[in-house]
């Protein structure tokens, strides 16, 4: 007896079907981008903390994995790659970075700076393919992906010094992801006509030093302190939970406190999205950098130090739920526009190197001070906007 034959399936449905996988593919992709960027800070900071040589300072392989970073994405946004070229470059660096995280626990020379090049690549990777998902899927809203992937990051590197120590679980895990990537690469068919340009889902806002032209507009300064505030922030944070160690903090809670408070603004605003609140966000932007300078001042141990960023990672989740509300806010410049270049990169990857070798030089005063120019600098911005939007009359009225 023959099986009847399977009915027919409306072009529709079809298409509706196709969509929804695609959807689902730039959300996995996403969430993944947003994996290996936390974790990326959380590991690459213990990593330089342990390995780097001391004159190179605390967060050497953080600087250069955010200038490799910034270098593969300004070539990833110019040049159009083939999905198999793509897929073999997502496991290659997944592979080389699980390799040589192993390597260092033998004390290869040259491991750490491979493990940094090679995790910014498979980054920028993993960016190309979220972006590319999500050019055929509608670009899904960041925030949940982002969520997911802050829990991942967290769950295995949450205590990065203790994860490090299973280099094996470490490898296991970045290969994975490589994998996963690879698997998610969209067909030749479905890529967009031109490569998706800048890091999505307000990742900008996450290793960005702003180009010159954004600086001449005084409303900008909010958001661009806060999108600064991003570099000082996590490349410190390794050094915040050794510091926090012995007043009895444990690793897991301060990095859980981080990332708490980078994602519930956004949360918040997405909940709420009312024009007053979001029309207010430059200057509760404003408020939280100010008041993490204070804190940063007026009590420079660790904990204070530790509330401090805390109020700069607020800071920076509110500029980070502007940017993923572009509509809502069309009058008022994008909080953390960046296309990818390599005098980006170079600042970015500079002004950290520099705060690794005057930490270790000067302590954290050093980062108190960072925290007061950026607390002024959102509070200048903010006022001499407020005073351009009104201007002091000079009319003697009789």
């Amino acid at each position: 007896m023959s099986l009847p034959a399977p009915l027919p399936q409306e072009p529709g449905l079809a298409s509706a079907t196709a969509a929804g996988h695609r959807a689902a593919g730039a959300w996995v992709a996403l969430a993944l981008v947003w994996a290996l960027l936390l974790g990326g800070w959380l590991t690459l900071g213990a990593l330089s903390l342990r390995h780097a040589p001391a004159q190179a300072g605390a967060l050497a392989a953080v600087a250069l994995w955010l200038l490799t970073l910034g270098v593969a994405s300004a070539g990833s946004a110019s040049w159009a790659i083939p999905p198999l070229a793509l897929r073999a470059v997502l496991v290659v660096s997944a592979a080389t970075t699980a390799l040589s995280l192993v390597a260092l626990t033998q004390a290869l020379p040259g491991a750490l700076w491979l493990t940094a090049i090679a995790w910014a690549v498979l980054l920028a990777g993993a960016v190309r393919v979220a972006g590319s998902a999500g050019a055929s899927a509608g670009r899904p809203s960041a925030v949940l992906p982002a969520s997911i992937g802050a829990g991942g990051a967290w769950a295995l590197a949450g205590d990065p010094l203790a994860w490090l120590g299973q280099p094996g679980l470490a490898g296991a895990a970045i290969l994975a992801v490589g994998l996963g990537l690879a698997w998610l690469v969209p067909a030749a068919t479905d890529r967009p006509s031109r490569p998706p340009g800048g890091l999505g889902g307000g990742l900008g806002c996450a290793v960005a030093w702003p180009a010159l032209a954004r600086w001449r507009d005084p409303a900008n300064w909010p958001w661009l302190a806060a999108s600064l505030a991003m570099l000082p922030m996590m490349a410190s944070l390794p050094l915040m939970v050794e510091s926090c160690a012995g007043a009895g903090w444990s690793a897991h809670a301060i990095t859980a406190a981080h990332l708490l408070a980078m994602l519930a603004p956004a949360w918040i605003v997405a909940a709420a999205g009312s024009a007053p609140l979001l029309r207010s966000l430059p200057a509760l932007v404003t408020l939280a950098l100010v008041a993490g300078a204070v804190v940063a001042l007026v009590a420079p141990g660790p904990t204070g130090l530790m509330a401090a960023m805390v109020l700069q990672s607020v800071a920076w989740g509110l500029a980070w739920a502007a940017a993923n509300r572009p509509l809502a806010l069309a009058r008022a410049p994008g909080p953390c526009p960046w296309a990818p270049s390599c005098a980006s990169a170079l600042a970015g990857a500079t002004a950290v190197l520099l705060l690794g070798l005057l930490v270790g030089a000067g302590g954290w005063s050093v980062w108190s001070g960072a925290a007061a120019g950026l607390g002024g600098l959102a509070a200048a911005g903010l006022l001499a906007s407020g005073l351009r939007r009104q201007p002091l009359s000079l009319e003697l009225k009789a």
